[in-house]
């Protein structure tokens, strides 16, 4: 049984490419046996600065 289906657990997973189908096929068992599941998707990005700041 994945973690996420067990009494009281809160698990966080990494999403990639390489296991999203993976991921997804968990969501969709999940939400058979839930009322609500939270999902938080955070976006990493770099700034890069041009010029000279002080």
């Amino acid at each position: 049984m994945p973690a996420a289906l067990a009494e009281n657990s809160q698990v966080i997973c990494e999403v990639w490419a390489n296991n999203l189908e993976e991921e997804m096929r968990k969501i969709r068992e999940i939400v058979l046996c839930y009322s609500y599941i939270a999902m938080v998707n955070v976006l990493f990005s770099i700034s890069v600065g041009i010029g000279v700041f002080y």
